[in-house]
């Protein structure tokens, strides 16, 4: 059931499923995504758990924001306009940002925390030679305002990744990469995410404040800066456990969704005690 939810000064897309009283989970897109980018999991999920995905401000059927806002604050706001004691996050790349950010800004209403291909905000951005080129391609395709070839790019930056090629990839899913990332261009350029403000002091500096539990899933041909995550999280969250999904880049739920469900299951049933 998808409804347009007031939370504070956003107008949310709200979509809910699952049975009413089972453990919450809020599910966060990425920065080029919208809430659909969970349609895959949201059904296997939803056996026994209620689980809540919306569209952040200016992704998918939100209205944009106004003026930068609090992603944290958001999420924690929803959370009790729908009547949640409380929510396992599970957050995708800029997702995962902003699920331990509101763990950090909001405990009381966070349960969990799931990072996919997230790391936590304010964390050093160093790029490897090979992904600098990649990065230099879409820099360059912005700058001319090829869009299109900026999607293109997208798909070789965050779907097969700077460790592999296109070819070692599904075709099937490769194409559908493709032809979503086209559709999604308009997030590319218009950028809506860059009104979330991340916490201040960033999380990175912050880690130890985190109590409740948190699992971290990357892919192994995700980007090293990304990857490095695990090991500063490690360090920083007594709560933290980490896992490295092989065959995938920055979207192992996209790419390899039933390897992300039998390690997300069994560790949400484990919290869930």
């Amino acid at each position: 059931m998808r409804r347009l939810i007031d939370v504070g000064a956003a107008r949310l897309a709200v979509e809910e499923a699952g049975p009413i009283g089972a453990p919450a989970l809020v599910l966060l897109h990425s920065s080029n995504r919208d809430r659909r980018m969970w349609d895959v999991l949201a059904p296997e999920l939803a056996a026994e758990h209620r689980v809540v995905r919306f569209d952040a401000r200016g992704f998918g059927e939100s209205p944009p924001a106004a003026e930068p806002y609090s992603g944290a604050d958001d999420v924690a706001a929803l959370i009790g306009v729908l009547g949640l004691p409380s929510a396992t996050l599970i957050g995708a790349s800029f997702g995962g940002r902003v699920a331990l950010d509101t763990a950090i800004a909001h405990p009381g209403v966070v349960h969990g925390v799931v990072m996919l291909g997230g790391r936590p905000s304010g964390s050093p951005y160093r790029l490897l030679e090979e992904e600098r080129e990649l990065i230099a391609a879409a820099e360059e395709a912005e700058t001319r305002g090829d869009w299109a070839r900026r999607a293109e790019i997208d798909v070789d930056l965050w779907i097969v990744g700077p460790t592999r090629h296109r070819s070692q990839l599904d075709a099937a899913f490769l194409s559908e990469s493709l032809a979503t990332a086209s559709a999604s261009a308009r997030l590319l350029e218009d950028q809506p995410g860059r009104l979330c403000r991340p916490l201040d002091p960033p999380a990175v500096d912050r880690l130890h404040e985190v109590i409740a539990p948190v699992l971290c899933i990357v892919g192994a041909h995700d980007f090293g800066f990304v990857r490095g995550a695990l090991e500063s999280m490690s360090r920083g969250i007594s709560t933290y456990e980490g896992l490295v999904i092989p065959n995938a880049a920055h979207f192992p739920e996209l790419e390899q969704p039933r390897a992300v469900l039998e390690v997300l299951l069994p560790w949400l049933r484990r919290h869930e005690r």
